[in-house]
């Protein structure tokens, strides 16, 4: 088992409605406020930051699995904030399947965190810059398997922030 470490930077875009300034007249200030970005980015506490996969502590099926760092949220240069429900962390193990070029991918198990959450009552709240740490544990009995590749089928790990 192996999580990739994310090598890039996620992009989250949102619209913003009337109730956020947006007028309806088709100028460019629509266009600007549709493309408002918050970057994320997945740093490990402790281990190697620029390697093949993300480290964690444990055996899959043999202890608990534990990983542990930080999603660092940041805005871009215009300091424009992005209106968000929230900010989760997930492990996530997969399936894909792969026949004469189509391919069939399936969940087989997902430990997602939530990290930050817009208050109560209301459905989004700005999301700026900040640091969340994560800690998830995945139990010694866990449903999903070790990562494995064969010409039609693999089973992989991926740690998503979004």
């Amino acid at each position: 088992m192996a999580f990739p470490s994310p090598k890039s930077i996620i992009h989250i875009s949102s619209p913003t409605g009337d109730d956020r300034g947006g007028d309806d007249d088709g100028d460019d200030d629509d266009e600007q406020q549709w493309h408002r970005m918050v970057h994320l980015s997945i740093l490990a506490l402790k281990g190697n930051q620029g390697g093949r996969t993300f480290p964690f502590t444990g055996y899959l099926g043999l202890s608990k699995i534990t990983v542990a760092g930080v999603v660092r949220t940041r805005v871009e240069d215009d300091n424009r904030l992005l209106p968000a429900s929230r900010l989760t962390i997930s492990i996530r193990c997969y399936e894909a399947r792969t026949r004469f070029g189509l391919s069939k991918v399936n969940l087989l198990l997902d430990a997602t965190q939530t990290l930050w959450a817009a208050a109560d009552g209301l459905a989004y709240e700005d999301l700026g810059s900040s640091d969340y740490p994560f800690r998830i544990s995945l139990p010694c009995k866990v449903a999903g398997f070790s990562t494995m590749q064969h010409p039609e089928y693999r089973v992989f790990w991926r740690l998503e922030a979004g």
